[in-house]
């Protein structure tokens, strides 16, 4: 008995040694665990943010050199901070900002239209149909032309003197009193003209006033060129979830002599736009198009008179 009891002695001092051996390695491996738990969370407090590099006004738009990139401690920002430049560049802050100010998502918003507009222009809204949106294709920024139609009268203006004359006396019967020669005569019909003539409407030497007239001659010119669109709005919601106008507009960037043009443009005539390239920059000169120049350049037909036949022929 004394001997087994040894035994059972030295078997559960072996047996304790074993347990404190595999106590000790597993406590030295789970300090490594903990040691690289404790540098993971050492880690995820520091964070990178984007703060205000300078004073910004509220609803201005951001740009690169207004952003800066800040590291900071998680816990003294809000969970919903800035921390990439993308996010926030093009975009306005609803709020001013200062140096060093860390940006706030919910408080990113679109930039207003008045930020979009450069010292020395304006935004002109202009009426427009499915075809000068082009099927709905015209985006933001995209340049175009613009095509102005209306109707022109062209009404004769002659000089004039006064003529004294005896109410009794016939036309041909008045003298100059330089020549003794008749002073009025008419020609005979089919004869040059007597005494200075004037050049029709239109043509050089003339005097006339141009009019707008419902059957004056059609006349087509582009007017305006390579305007830049800051915005396309259609009937609908807009992004604010305000209904929108029941028209479709253009609001375009252009100079205040421009928004005369324009002005001028939807009061008179029609107008049609006309989509640019995204390169194609470049002001070109045009004739324009009036009935007389299809006649000449294009050889539009011209009707002619013609002659009945005589009575009774087959």
């Amino acid at each position: 008995m004394r001997r087994s009891g040894r035994l059972f002695i030295f078997l559960g001092i072996a047996l304790a040694l074993v347990a404190g051996l595999l106590a000790f390695v597993a406590l030295t491996g789970g300090s490594d665990d903990t040691t690289s738990a404790s540098a993971d969370q050492v880690e995820l407090r520091e964070i990178t943010v984007i703060t205000a590099a300078r004073d910004v006004v509220a609803h201005e738009r951001l740009g690169e050199d207004d952003l800066q990139e800040e590291i900071v401690d998680a816990s003294t920002v809000s969970s919903d901070v800035v921390t990439s430049r993308l996010e926030a560049i093009g975009l306005a802050y609803s709020d001013d900002l200062i140096p060093g100010q860390a940006l706030i998502k919910t408080q990113l918003e679109s930039p207003g239209l008045a930020n979009r507009i450069e010292p020395g222009r304006r935004a002109f809204a202009l009426p427009v149909d499915a075809a000068s949106l082009i099927g709905g294709l015209v985006r933001d920024q995209d340049h175009l032309d613009i095509v102005f139609n209306t109707r022109i009268s062209l009404l004769r203006i002659n000089p004039s003197y006064p003529l004294e004359a005896p109410d009794n006396i016939e036309l041909g019967e008045i003298k100059d009193p330089e020549t003794d020669e008749d002073a009025l005569l008419l020609p005979p019909y089919g004869g040059e003209p007597i005494g200075p003539t004037y050049p029709y409407p239109g043509e050089a030497g003339s005097r006339f006033r141009v009019s707008d007239m419902t059957e004056g001659d059609p006349s087509t010119k582009v007017i305006l060129q390579n305007v830049r669109v800051l915005r396309v709005v259609v009937p609908g919601v807009s992004e604010t979830g305000s209904a929108t106008s029941e028209e479709s507009f253009l609001v375009l960037d252009v100079s205040p002599q421009e928004a005369e043009t324009l002005r001028f443009m939807v009061e008179n005539g029609t107008y049609q736009v006309i989509l640019r390239g995204l390169e194609d920059t470049e002001i070109v000169t045009t004739d324009g198009e009036t009935y007389n120049q299809m006649v000449d350049d294009l050889g539009l037909p011209v009707p002619k008179t013609v002659r009945l036949p005589a009575a009774g022929a087959q």
